[in-house]
């Protein structure tokens, strides 16, 4: 004999709560580690993107106030032909890092275009203490004999920060020991580093950085394209191409 047993609605109803409650955590859990899964991805896609633009990612080249820049400095100054359809002018102070890279990637450029392109190098010291004053008047001196470029290497190779104050007096001496280096006329170029018109050019020099918005160091004009930072040697040779195959 079979008893039927009356059907317990409420615990029928308890299992059905919590096999509904089991279902929705399950749901939950595989809704959040979709969530996890996707996001992971997303970084992932994100960070080599981001990575593949980075390195594709063109350099600020700002076009200066003059698209041809009327280079009033002395000829004494540059390197390479005088008469270079394309000149390099760069604004660098001795002591900063970022001047001394530039600098180097500068100087490889000289070795590639030299026949083609004429260089001039403007001081830009990033404050006017007399012993960063006195290097930048150096570099001036020096071209008056032909050694600018050596000056010039000689003092990025030697960054200078004194720890005390230095006077004008004591910065011409050290300034000529470095010129006795190069086998300069010591004698000559103390005169010309004392002389007003060494001191004219390097204002001059200073003017030049506002009539070409040369805020920072360091700065590279290439034919009125200006370069500001520090940048790859393959962005100056880039500018440098287009320029010889426009002349």
């Amino acid at each position: 004999m079979i008893i039927l047993q009356k059907p317990n609605f409420l615990v029928i109803f308890i299992k059905l709560i919590l096999n509904t409650n089991q279902t929705r955590n399950i749901m939950k859990a595989k809704r959040r580690f979709l969530i996890i899964i996707l996001l992971f991805v997303s970084n992932i896609a994100t960070f080599f993107i981001s990575r593949s633009l980075y390195k594709n990612k063109k350099p600020e080249i700002v076009i200066a106030k003059q698209e041809i820049i009327p280079y009033v400095l002395d000829s004494t100054r540059y390197i390479g032909p005088v008469d270079a359809t394309v000149s390099v002018l760069e604004f660098s102070d001795f002591d900063c890092p970022y001047s001394q890279k530039t600098h180097s990637e500068i100087q490889q450029l000289l070795q590639t275009y030299s026949n083609k392109v004429k260089y001039a190098f403007i001081n830009l010291p990033l404050s006017l203490e007399p012993y960063k004053v006195n290097r930048a008047k150096a570099v001036i001196a020096a071209s008056k004999q032909g050694k600018a470029l050596e000056m010039k290497n000689i003092l990025f190779k030697n960054p200078y920060e004194p720890d005390f104050e230095c006077s004008d007096e004591f910065m011409i001496e050290e300034m000529c020991l470095l010129a006795q280096k190069l086998d300069l006329d010591s004698d000559v170029f103390k005169k010309d580093l004392q002389s007003s018109e060494i001191e004219s050019i390097l204002k001059e020099d200073l003017e030049q950085m506002t009539v070409f918005d040369i805020k920072s160091s360091p700065s590279v004009l290439i034919n009125g394209y200006r370069i500001r930072g520090t940048k790859p040697a393959s962005v100056y040779r880039s500018i440098i191409n287009y320029l010889l195959k426009r002349s």
